[in-house]
């Protein structure tokens, strides 16, 4: 297939659309992922345990290591790369365009294989989310 496929993202949504020469968009899928417009703290269910120390009173026993929207956000990360790799494996596309907001790009590179990161032909690094298909498709073949 000569498709190029578009995808346009943040960490709670994404749409992929398909074009070709000479035939209008079409969007492929819309995969809505509402954990990532949750705030970090209503994503933990149970705060720290702790533990009593002689004469020092209580601590937290462990600490979280990483903010747990960012562990949302990985993981949304994580299904739109493995939907791009079933793409990619079906030929439904040659080239893609990449478009999302800085943070979430980087952790969207990072879940992508080799061979997908090879048909990548650009990377926008601002949320387009909000535009409708006629503004995204104005504004990414410009």
């Amino acid at each position: 297939m000569n498709a190029t496929w578009v995808i346009v993202s943040d960490a709670s949504r994404a749409r992929i659309f398909e074009y070709a020469r000479n035939k209008p968009w079409e969007l492929v899928e819309e995969i809505d992922h509402p954990a990532g417009r949750a705030r970090a703290h209503d994503l933990v269910v149970d705060r720290a345990g702790t533990v009593r120390q002689s004469g020092t009173g209580t601590r937290a026993a462990m600490a979280p290591h990483t903010d747990a929207s960012d562990v949302e956000q990985r993981r949304f990360a994580r299904q739109l790369g493995e939907l791009l790799q079933r793409g990619f494996n079906e030929h439904r596309y040659h080239a893609l365009v990449v478009a999302a907001p800085p943070r979430f790009l980087g952790f969207l590179r990072k879940e992508l294989s080799d061979p997908v990161q090879r048909t990548v032909r650009e990377t926008v690094d601002k949320d387009l989310t909000h535009l409708d298909m006629r503004e995204l498709a104005d504004r990414l073949t410009e």
